[in-house]
């Protein structure tokens, strides 16, 4: 109980400031955790950061991320910053392609106009360089329309944070 009011009175504050919430949850706790906690606040705009945190190996899909991704999509007051993905990989190495399917997955659920791109620095510099992600996500956004790419670099992230 205490908790809870503690929440709501952040919220209470974080609306009239007219801030988003980011979350930070892993992928097991998107279809339960993070949905109940969106779900109690219709009103307060949420910011799912690091794509929900899918575990990224080479031959496994993670389809418990990709069944909260789905979830959370549904409701609009939810965009998803496309950051820390390299961090997520268990694979000695990463590669662009690994990260297709699940930067793919975020785009159709959400639609572009609800992604924002982040990077994660500097705890993107355990797997790459700052550059290396630039690169890698221009590859990833590259078959967006310029409109979409525009959303999904700049955007969202304005008209989300309110910059």
């Amino acid at each position: 109980m205490h908790v809870e009011l503690h929440a709501a009175s952040a919220f209470s504050f974080l609306r009239g400031a007219s801030l988003p919430e980011d979350l930070v949850e892993r992928a097991a706790e998107l279809g339960y955790d993070a949905l109940a906690l969106v779900d109690r606040h219709p009103d307060q705009p949420f910011v799912l950061d690091h794509a929900g945190k899918p575990v990224i190996r080479g031959k496994v899909f993670d389809e418990i991320w990709a069944r909260g991704i789905r979830a959370l999509a549904e409701r609009p007051q939810v965009t998803c910053k496309l950051s820390g993905l390299v961090t997520e990989v268990r694979d000695r190495d990463w590669t662009r392609p690994l990260l297709e399917p699940y930067v793919d997955l975020v785009l159709e659920a959400f639609g572009p106009h609800r992604v924002m791109i982040g990077t994660d620095w500097p705890v993107c510099l355990l797997r790459c360089s700052y550059a290396e992600w630039v690169a890698t996500a221009e590859g990833l956004l590259a078959g967006l329309s310029e409109a979409e790419r525009g959303a999904v670099w700049g955007q969202t992230a304005s008209r989300v944070y309110g910059l």
